[in-house]
């Protein structure tokens, strides 16, 4: 179950932590979103499309991937916050919504890593966002995450580059 309103960064998981910090801020900043933090999925299978964005990045030593998954319901309430589409007003296109989640994941990528990884500048790659019949899988760490009520799982993978002959020499 949620177990309460994030108003400041949780303490159990140094991974987690960053994470929930970042879609924090990102959600209520820029799409009046409220987030839960929860400490499973609890409703996640039960969405008939998801959208799923990767966001690449490096920074020469270290690279990695962060991965949002949301309902298009949700993506579809996160446009009409961001970009203040009246109700009436006829539905986004489904490349709309593609860009959106684009767009809030990299936001999210972007103050993950400017606040919690390190002073090096990243490279961030233009996300990829595929439509799903379930969150993505497979990649390193998730945390479960509720916007306006609505599941958010977050992914993320990080590993160090290796240095190629002659680099330090």
């Amino acid at each position: 179950m949620c177990s309460h309103m994030l108003q400041q960064p949780l303490e159990s998981d140094p991974f987690a932590s960053p994470i929930a910090a970042a879609v924090t801020t990102v959600a209520e900043r820029s799409f009046y979103a409220t987030v839960d933090q929860c400490d499973v999925d609890e409703s996640g299978s039960q969405a008939p499309e998801w959208l799923v964005a990767t966001v690449d990045f490096d920074n020469g030593l270290v690279a990695g991937s962060l991965v949002c998954s949301l309902p298009s319901t949700l993506a579809q309430t996160l446009f009409d916050a961001f970009t203040g589409r009246d109700p009436a007003s006829p539905l986004p296109r489904p490349d709309q919504l593609t860009d959106l989640v684009g767009e809030f994941s990299n936001m999210v990528c972007g103050d993950w890593l400017s606040r919690h990884v390190d002073d090096r500048v990243f490279h961030l790659r233009p996300p990829a966002v595929v439509r799903a019949a379930s969150p993505a899988n497979g990649v390193s760490s998730r945390q479960w995450l509720k916007l306006n009520e609505q599941p958010l799982a977050v992914d993320w993978h990080l590993s160090m580059i290796p240095a190629t002959a002659g680099e330090g020499a």
